[in-house]
């Protein structure tokens, strides 16, 4: 609701990813660039959703033939 949270506002509801720390390595990436956060900061999004990996895969065709997606 852009309230800024602390780790002890969320910690109760977002175990096991509380903090940034808790993510695979501490790093964010905006647009594929890696970009440095604070390892004690609240992660967000934090819990499970943090870690979660889509592995959805599309495929586009027009008239039958297939298009490539980049």
């Amino acid at each position: 609701m852009g309230q800024e949270r602390t780790v002890d506002d969320v910690k109760d509801n977002c175990t096991p990813v509380v903090m940034n720390s808790d993510l695979r390595n501490g790093t964010t990436f905006l647009n594929g660039t890696p970009v440095s956060s604070n390892p004690n900061g609240v992660a967000s999004p934090c819990g499970l959703i943090a870690k979660s990996v889509f592995t959805d895969t599309f495929t586009l065709s027009l008239n039958g033939t297939n298009i490539a997606i980049d």
